[in-house]
């Protein structure tokens, strides 16, 4: 039994998401339910590590929270951009760092009840750093080397309380 689309209505559309409402009809029931969703970008979640076992993070404020938070380097993929050029590009425009070798530790929708984006999460392993950074006009980022250790101090003090970045972290200690 399949949910059927009664009606899509875009109710707006703005630089990195649209809007849309759409009249649901429940199989269980019949009945027509109203749904909200946010259409965005897939996007991409980086973990560095240099060839010392350090891991290279960042340190950026996001506008929804009104705080700073400790991450993973990351950002929307771009339109015909396949997901590890995207995870690429971002670790060294956030960070200046590059790595060629990328493994795909997971692949997660991180808010599926009313959003349509996916999250690529990557391990870019023995990165080097290119000293070339190229930040957006809306991003102040601070770069930080931590060893593994520390990380795991932050993750157990609440310091890395941005739920994907906890996952991304954990599927890492997991493949390590």
């Amino acid at each position: 039994m399949n949910w059927k689309s009664k009606s899509l209505k875009l109710l707006g559309k703005y630089k990195i998401f649209e809007i849309y409402e759409e009249i649901m009809i429940n199989p269980r029931n019949g009945k027509s339910i109203d749904f909200y969703y946010l259409d965005l970008s897939d996007w991409t979640v980086v973990i560095p590590v240099t060839d010392k076992n350090e891991i290279v993070m960042i340190k950026q404020y996001r506008v929804g929270a009104k705080k700073y938070f400790y991450e993973f380097p990351g950002g929307l993929i771009d339109k015909g951009e396949c997901p590890s050029d995207a995870a690429k590009r971002e670790l060294k425009e956030e960070t200046g760092y590059f790595s060629e070798k990328l493994t795909l530790l997971s692949e997660v929708y991180p808010l599926p009840a009313f959003q349509t984006s996916k999250c690529y999460i990557y391990l870019a392993e023995n990165v080097e750093f290119t000293g070339e950074i190229s930040l957006d006009a809306g991003e102040d980022i601070e770069t930080l080397i931590l060893p593994v250790d520390k990380v795991k101090k932050m993750l157990n003090e609440n310091m890395l309380d941005n739920s994907i970045m906890m996952l991304a972290f954990l599927l890492y200690l997991n493949k390590v």
